[in-house]
């Protein structure tokens, strides 16, 4: 339930408000080629290794502080952020999501992996 408030927090936008965001950290959360048919919310989506590898070194420069600095309840209810209730005691649950994020986009990245991205 993480994915849309950690994107929010990176892009300013929601996954629904793709079109508003900077194009790397846009595909950071759910992003990429999207791939084969909706498996009920929407298509894959798939990222090449170099992409994975220019996220992660965008993702290493922001930290989580500066994460939390971008957080406000209210405003991310009223732009309908899922899962549409947020309270202050929800930052410390994305910030730990992030930081799990940030170690897989680093991890894969050392592997020359790409990434797939679906919701179920």
């Amino acid at each position: 339930k993480a994915w849309d408030g950690i994107r929010y927090l990176l892009t300013g936008s929601s996954l629904e408000d793709s079109e508003a965001t900077p194009a790397l950290l846009s595909r950071a959360v759910m992003g990429g080629l999207k791939i084969g048919e909706d498996i009920g919310y929407g298509p894959m989506s798939y990222l090449t290794p170099i992409e994975v590898q220019e996220i992660s070194v965008v993702l290493s420069k922001i930290s989580p502080n500066e994460l939390a600095k971008k957080f406000d309840a209210a405003l991310m209810d009223d732009k309908k952020i899922y899962p549409d209730s947020w309270d202050k005691e929800m930052l410390p649950y994305l910030l730990d999501y992030y930081k799990v994020m940030r170690k897989y986009y680093k991890d894969a990245a050392d592997r020359k992996n790409a990434l797939l991205f679906f919701l179920t």
